[in-house]
């Protein structure tokens, strides 16, 4: 978890003090939570979590989505769809 956080707190552009501010905590207890001594309140996570947008599953080591993935496959599943629908223009009589 405390590699997650940082990766979150980096995503973010924040150092640890800056972070540290805005989560009203010391800089000590950011950089123990990045080192895996310390564990964030489930509040402060979800805070974490929205801020970086990422779930908080993401921190527990949840797969981060692939949103590019994602469109590519509803892209693709539309396409298919699409083709198997005749258009105006291939419609018999039409």
């Amino acid at each position: 978890m405390g590699l997650r956080c940082q990766q979150a707190r980096e995503r973010l552009g924040l150092s640890q003090r800056a972070l540290a501010r805005v989560m009203d905590r010391s800089p000590s207890w950011v950089r123990e939570v990045e080192q895996g001594e310390q564990w964030p309140p489930p509040y402060l996570l979800s805070t974490l979590a929205r801020a970086a947008g990422v779930p908080v599953g993401w921190f527990y080591g949840d797969a981060e989505p692939d949103l590019e993935a994602l469109a590519r496959r509803l892209i693709d599943h539309l396409t298919a769809e699409g083709a198997e629908r005749p258009t105006e223009a291939g419609r018999v009589g039409a």
